[in-house]
């Protein structure tokens, strides 16, 4: 028998991000906007959840031909 969903572990920092998009587009219709800019105030909740997210470290670039040759000779 499969164990119940109810009892495994989440992550619960962050609600699911199309919980999080619904919640916007919805409180922006209840509060009167505009319907074209219900796309736009999803689209800037977006952009401050990119923004809240940790910043991956960057890899060290490989070298490319002459200098790949010349590291590759030194061992």
């Amino acid at each position: 028998m499969e164990p119940s969903r109810r009892n495994a572990e989440r992550n619960t920092d962050n609600p699911p991000i199309n919980r999080t998009y619904k919640a916007v587009a919805r409180q922006a219709a209840v509060n009167g906007y505009r319907g074209d800019l219900r796309e736009a105030a999803v689209s800037r909740a977006s952009a401050i959840r990119r923004s809240q997210r940790p910043v991956k470290p960057s890899p060290e670039p490989k070298l490319r031909g002459a200098a790949a040759k010349k590291a590759a000779s030194k061992q």
